[in-house]
This record gives structure tokens, sequence and C-alpha cells, in this order.
């Protein structure tokens, strides 16, 4: 019987070398791995995020300190995994100590759990020529939305201010009018033509007037304008923890 290859088994990062160090780790450890191998890591990848994605860890984040909206969550829960299998189960179980310094680390500014995704797609693509999303069948778009959201957070402001606002080269502002769609909201999800389902996690408006926004897409985040025509239209589910 076949063994499947799980993220648990195979990560386990300290952080001591600094968050470049680790993305170097990352993806020197995938690319060991063939591709069958490395659907197995990333389907047992977002089944550990979602197992993470409950009220109580969210809640605790939030009392350290740590999270204060979705995509903070979204990166604590990758720092989680990445830290091996005896700190993924101590959070679980509510028993696990935080780190000092792990706010910075999960912070939106540095894309923890995009530079994870991100290991197990190129390496896949490198080994096989083919995109690890389009063969995981099982990611569909509810699954992506369902671990990317939590009900404790999923109201509350947020954040996404100051640096990233600047890499986008805008004003934040918390709505947009997107052709096809109309007014579209921070939060919001959408779909791209080419790109698929989104998460607006941040919008701002441009000295020329142009909306663009900071999205989480099933392979990667990506900073896209709203305002081109015929390239976005709506999502035909919406999300029920």
């Amino acid at each position: 019987m076949e063994v499947e290859v799980r993220v648990l088994d195979v990560v386990c990062e300290d952080f001591e070398g600094g968050l470049d160090k680790v993305r170097g780790n990352l993806f020197n450890l995938m690319i060991n791995f063939d591709g069958k191998e490395l659907l197995g890591i990333f389907e047992s990848y977002i089944d550990c995020m979602n197992m993470l994605n409950l009220r109580d860890v969210a809640k605790l984040s939030s009392a350290l300190d740590l999270c204060s909206d979705c995509m903070d969550f979204y990166n604590f829960r990758a720092y989680v995994i990445m830290r091996g299998r005896d700190v993924f189960n101590r959070i679980l179980s509510g028993c696990g100590e935080i780190d000092e310094g792990v706010k910075f680390i999960v912070s939106s500014v540095n894309r923890l759990e995009d530079d994870f995704r991100s290991s197990m797609i190129y390496a896949y693509l490198l080994k096989t020529g083919r995109s690890l999303i389009m063969d995981s069948c099982f990611y569909d778009d509810k699954l992506f939305v369902s671990v990317l959201m939590n009900d404790f957070f999923v109201n509350k402001n947020m954040g996404g201010t100051g640096m990233l606002s600047d890499v986008l080269g805008g004003s934040v502002v918390h709505e947009a009018a997107v052709d096809g769609i109309g007014l579209v909201r921070q939060g919001d999800f959408i779909r791209h033509k080419k790109f698929g389902i989104a998460w607006l996690y941040m919008i701002v408006k441009d000295p020329l007037c142009n909306f663009k926004a900071l999205a989480v897409f099933k392979d990667s985040m990506r900073d896209v304008l709203l305002g081109l025509p015929g390239l976005w239209s709506g999502v035909d589910f919406m999300h029920k923890k």
C-alpha cells in the first residue's frame, strides 16, 4: 500500500534564520518530491489549514494580539503548520505557547501563507510542467472560501493599510465600482476570467482614479486592476461556515 506524503511529516521550520531563509528552505524541501507526492502534501496542507480554522484558535490569536483579520489568521495557521506536527497538535488542542516575534511573521505584509503555497506550486510545475491548482480536483471554490474565512474575524475591520497600500500605489477605499458586477467591497469574493475566484483583501484608488486590489487567488496573491471591462464576474454562492 502506498504511503501518502503529508505536510506535517516533512516541514519543521524554526524561523531562526529569518523569513528569507525560510522561503528558500521551503522550496528546496519541496523540490525533492515528485508530482504525486506534492499533490499529497498540498492536499494535507489544505486539510491542516481547515483543521486549524476554529473559532477558539482565532480568538486565541486575537487575544494575544497576533491577528486582527482573516489574512493575519491565514498566515498564522500557515506558520503553525510550518513549525511541524508537535506545534500543530499543541495549538489545535489549545495548549500551545506562541513564540516571540510571531506577530511580525504573520503580518499580511510578509505574505507567509502565499510563500508556503508557492513553494509547492512552483516545485510541482518544475517536476510535471502542470498546474498544481488545476490538478488538485478537491480544491474547489467552496473549499477555498471555507479555508480562508473564519467567522470570528469575518465581520471585523480588515487591516491591510500602510506598507501594502504604498505597494499598490493608492489610498485605501472600502468599495469600488467594477464593470459587469457593480459595487464591490473590501472582503468580497469575485471571479476573474483567467485566474478564477478571488478574495479582495484590500482596495485602493490611485492618483489616476483607477481601482486596484490586493487579491488572494487559489494559486497566489496578486495586485489586480478592477476596472478592466469583461474580466470580472460575481460568484454563485455565499460563504457559510
